[in-house]
């Protein structure tokens, strides 16, 4: 029987869990928008063209070590949530012009040691009784 690879996602996902039984942490999810432009001569070809283009770019920018990498001295982020696309067609005219607008949602992940300025170490509940004496409970966890 030979060991099945991990696949990244699950990698990501493991170390995620590991880092967040640690120590606290924030989470973090940034959008970065990007817009794709093209004119042709009529409305096919600019549905090729830039869906062409914007495939090239996404392959580009996520295949680049660089960019991805998931070294966590360097990472500029730990995941990516989304990548959502809006293709915009104006009316027609003379000359065709398309947009299409790429929405990709990166998540990233700060730990940070927790500041403890004093320990707590008891607390001093008093619950007010009508007609009788208070009452007073002491928690002390210091024990």
């Amino acid at each position: 029987m030979t060991d099945t690879p991990l696949s990244p996602g699950t990698r990501i996902r493991d170390a995620i869990i590991e880092r967040a039984q640690r120590m606290p942490q924030f989470d973090h999810e940034t959008v970065v928008g990007l817009s794709i432009a093209t004119a042709g001569p009529d409305p096919e070809s600019l549905e090729n063209d830039i869906q062409r283009k914007t495939d090239l770019m996404l392959r580009v920018l996520l295949t680049d070590p660089t960019f991805v990498t998931f070294n966590p001295r360097l990472h500029l982020f730990d995941g990516i949530d989304s990548i959502e696309r809006q293709r915009i067609f104006p009316k027609d005219g003379e000359t065709f012009f398309a947009e299409e607008r790429v929405a990709i949602t990166f998540l990233a992940y700060s730990s940070f040691e927790p500041r403890i300025d004093d320990d707590y170490e008891r607390t001093v509940l008093t619950v007010p009784i009508p007609k009788a004496d208070p009452l007073k409970v002491v928690i002390d966890l210091s024990a």
